[in-house]
């Protein structure tokens, strides 16, 4: 086993997965290979295109363009690295999706890939992706990510199974890691602390893919059965469903970290009723806070919920079900303690990136042996 970590991320996201692998390589880097790390140029031709409702997704050959320079950036970078330090083979980890890992960054070591989303006709239709567009980029992510890396990581496994469905050439090499919580964690006595008054909380943008109409109908039902209650919606809206169509929650926009955990520290229950979600990485967020969990069956996002026992999963979208279910908790005081604690040590038994890397390290010493035997 080689003991070089070189971790490619697009964004913050990644952070703490990169922390947790940190732990276990005895030499590691961080690149950033986001599209804040192109020239100022053609940062402000993505800004154009964003404000005239054209975004990088509607134009695969520009936004490939783009991954190509970040991608001949990255390879100097890493050349320079292997240059000083002397290595021979690493640990490539690239979290970021249709990045270009062409046949020549085999040379430095084991490629791995972590995706989000399969790139299924549901995917394509959730973000308004034409046909062209989307054809070329299921062309690209075989080209790159999966011609040539050893690991194709998926966070859920409904994403692992979708993309084995759409390359079955490439089965063996996509394998489900799951994902954590990038919240401060708290103890467990702080996340099961008494609340000081029963509030539902979602957070999320774009609303109508997180179904935030169909929460707000079922927000005004459950306050007609508990007075007091209070249902808080916390994220940018987007174009497709105004916050000023809602009726029957408190819209808090976008929201800085610690004012989002202080708010987890005080919800009795999260509810998300995704559309389309590759992998709910707040569900995970709200269970590490003692907050049990109703949510859509949609995608991954119900994988860290374990029905009936840390929270409800709606098996289709039935506000009478919803509202049942989020009632039984919230008035009960005792089975919402019950499921509050449930919640907290499910997700910090099997829910955290430290659980995350140990699954992407057994995966990487399995293969490994017969990587830098080459």
């Amino acid at each position: 086993m080689k003991n070089t970590l070189i971790y490619l991320a697009s964004n913050r996201k990644g952070d703490e997965l990169f922390k947790e692998l940190s732990k276990r390589f005895d030499r590691k880097h961080y690149l950033f290979a986001g599209y804040g790390s192109l020239p100022f140029a053609s940062r402000m031709v993505i800004r154009a295109l964003t404000n005239t409702g054209l975004p990088l997704k509607d134009c695969p050959r520009l936004d490939y363009r783009f991954r190509v320079a970040i991608a001949a950036r990255v390879k100097a970078e890493v050349d320079g690295i292997v240059k000083n330090t002397g290595i021979r083979q690493a640990h490539v980890i690239c979290w970021h999706g249709l990045f270009p890992l062409t046949a020549d960054w085999r040379r430095f070591g084991c490629l791995s890939a972590i995706s989000d989303v399969p790139m299924t006709d549901a995917y394509f239709s959730h973000f308004r992706v034409n046909s062209q567009p989307a054809r070329t980029m299921r062309l690209r992510l075989r080209e790159t990510m999966l011609e040539n890396c050893e690991n194709f990581f998926t966070h859920s496994e409904w994403a692992a199974e979708a993309n084995k469905a759409l390359h079955p050439a490439y089965s063996d090499q996509i394998c489900r890691i799951g994902w954590g919580s990038d919240m401060p964690l708290v103890s467990r006595e702080e996340a099961l602390r008494p609340r000081d008054s029963l509030q539902v909380l979602c957070v999320g943008n774009d609303y109508f893919r997180k179904g935030v109409d169909f929460y707000d109908q079922v927000a005004g039902r459950m306050k007609d059965r508990i007075p007091g209650l209070e249902c808080l919606m916390v994220g940018e809206p987007g174009s497709s469903l105004p916050a000023r169509k809602l009726r029957n929650l408190k819209v808090l926009g976008r929201l800085p970290r610690p004012e989002l955990a202080a708010l987890l520290r005080n919800a009795s229950l999260f509810a998300l009723f995704s559309r389309f979600e590759p992998a709910g990485h707040v569900t995970v967020e709200a269970m590490t806070y003692g907050v049990p969990v109703i949510c859509s069956n949609e995608g991954g996002i119900a994988e860290p919920v374990v029905n009936a026992l840390t929270g409800f999963v709606c098996p289709s979208f039935s506000i009478d079900f919803a509202v049942d279910k989020a009632c039984s908790l919230l008035q009960d005081p005792f089975k919402l303690a019950r499921f509050r604690e449930q919640a907290y040590d499910h997700a910090t038994g099997s829910w955290l990136w430290s659980h995350v890397a140990d699954r992407i390290m057994r995966r990487l010493v399995c293969n490994g042996e017969e990587v830098f035997s080459r």
